[in-house]
């Protein structure tokens, strides 16, 4: 993670608003704000994302639970309301690699035959039979785990409220009431309109605890699914393609996020609010 800048106690406006950063780390990890500090900030409000996306790996196989559960914390990082929905399927269909000096037998994956007595008539002839001619053998020496996890999110995520969005929001104002009113919970009440900004995210094992395994996942949400959410690909991670590395990802992206407030400082003197460069130069004029 980036060194935090060191600050002095009496420290100016600045270090309020890196003790608002620090304080809000651990949801969204290392940020820096792409907007000026005395920016009003740009007119967001949530919005209701559907999108899914294929988990498709042959290194790195993850359970059902271990890929919601990553899909859910990056999005939370990014921004996306705590009642996020997200569904997995399909992370058990694994084509499992072979021994390839085991016997044949009435399990076997790849259908060679299993009658002890079906062998070549030719002793000599080592290209057949029951482990199959050569050409078979080396495509099976290629086989490996397999696996296409089908990934569908629901999700409230910020976005900047331009006239499209409010059209949109408008226009689907009767069914948010209808759903309120039959289920309180839903959270789909009039959606209200905040101070955002841009900020630069890093996920990696310093923020949200990321693992080695979970390179490819990481690299394939920012190809598909972040893309569909709104969010600003910044740089990728290198993953090997053939083995799981030992290094854990790093994915940089830009997220629209709540503006973090402006703290302001009380002077000892006169309760206002100042910096320490300006009460700095009060002392030395009253010492003069």
């Amino acid at each position: 993670m980036k060194a935090i800048p060191r600050v002095s106690v009496r420290g100016s406006r600045q270090a309020t608003q890196w003790l608002a950063a620090l304080l809000l780390s651990t949801s969204f990890g290392y940020w820096e704000p792409a907007l000026a500090a005395e920016d009003e900030g740009t007119p967001a409000v949530l919005k209701l994302h559907e999108a899914s996306f294929v988990y498709r790996t042959s290194v790195a196989v993850l359970s059902c639970g271990e890929i919601r559960g990553r899909v859910a914390s990056v999005l939370r990082a990014l921004g996306a309301r705590e009642d996020l929905q997200v569904r997995v399927s399909g992370c058990d269909t694994i084509v499992t690699p072979i021994d390839r000096d085991a016997w044949p037998d009435a399990s076997d994956p790849y259908g060679r035959p299993t009658d002890p007595w079906n062998r070549p008539s030719d002793p000599f002839d080592h290209g057949a039979g029951d482990w199959g001619t050569s050409s078979e053998r080396l495509r099976r020496r290629g086989m490996g785990p397999r696996q296409s996890a089908h990934v569908h999110i629901r999700a409230m995520m910020p976005v900047e409220m331009t006239p499209q969005v409010e059209a949109e929001l408008k226009k689907d104002k009767s069914r948010r009431e209808l759903i309120s009113r039959v289920n309180p919970s839903a959270g789909m009440e009039e959606p209200a309109v905040f101070p955002a900004e841009w900020r630069r995210v890093e996920l990696s094992r310093a923020t949200i605890d990321l693992d080695p395994e979970e390179c490819e996942l990481m690299d394939q949400m920012s190809r598909s699914l972040l893309k569909d959410v709104g969010i600003r690909t910044v740089r990728r991670p290198t993953c090997a393609r053939d083995r799981i590395s030992s290094i854990p990802p790093k994915l940089t992206v830009e997220a629209l996020l709540p503006k973090l407030p402006d703290v302001p400082r009380l002077s000892p003197a006169g309760g206002e609010e100042g910096t320490s460069q300006e009460a700095d130069t009060t002392r030395k004029a009253e010492s003069d």
